[in-house]
């Protein structure tokens, strides 16, 4: 699903790709599921429950968004859909001229859960550490789940840990080729 708007004023709009070495990396809006998402299929599972859309809490969270766009608090944004927090997280490093991010799982998170579920009203936020406290506290006031899960590095690199144990600990150019090859190539499939 796309949506399309009219944004009056001068363009406001956030890329993807990351910034600068020295931001947070801010998780909004609420947990992701296994059931319905790519992780699933690949891993050849099927049924569940996917993560559910939230009538309240969408249009809320996309209000606060927009607001914080126009303000110009993030330096980039991606949405959680293909692939979760992972993918969106490597393809933010994609862009981003030589940066990686430093991610921790939450110590009471299921880690394939937090990194490959997928669901509505999700998104990864590069942001100024600065800016962070007064973006918590506004989601906060609207019950809009926020909080920091990682930081942007000057090096290459993607890490993700959970209770100090590695869970990835690569260059982004390699997470690039295989992102680069064929589908057929990197995910084959009977």
């Amino acid at each position: 699903v796309s949506a399309i708007s009219i944004v009056s004023g001068p363009p406001k709009t956030v890329g993807s790709d990351l910034k600068s070495a020295d931001s947070v990396l801010v998780l909004v809006g609420p947990d992701g599921a296994i059931p319905g998402s790519l992780y699933q299929q690949w891993g050849g599972g099927h049924g569940g429950a996917p993560a559910a859309f939230d009538a309240e809490l969408g249009p809320k969270l996309l209000r606060r968004m927009a607001k914080a766009m126009e303000q110009r608090r993030f330096r980039a944004v991606h949405d959680l859909s293909e692939g979760g927090l992972a993918v969106a997280a490597a393809e933010m490093a994609f862009g981003g001229g030589g940066l990686g991010l430093d991610l921790e799982v939450p110590d009471d998170a299921e880690p394939m859960n937090f990194l490959f579920g997928e669901g509505p009203h999700r998104f990864l936020l590069e942001m100024d550490a600065g800016q962070w406290e007064t973006f918590r506290s506004e989601c906060a006031d609207e019950n809009i789940p926020a909080a920091v899960i990682g930081k942007t590095m000057s090096h290459s690199h993607l890490t993700m840990r959970h209770l100090g144990k590695s869970l990835v600990d690569a260059p982004v150019t390699d997470f690039k080729q295989l992102w680069q090859q064929t589908l057929e190539a990197a995910w084959p499939v009977e």
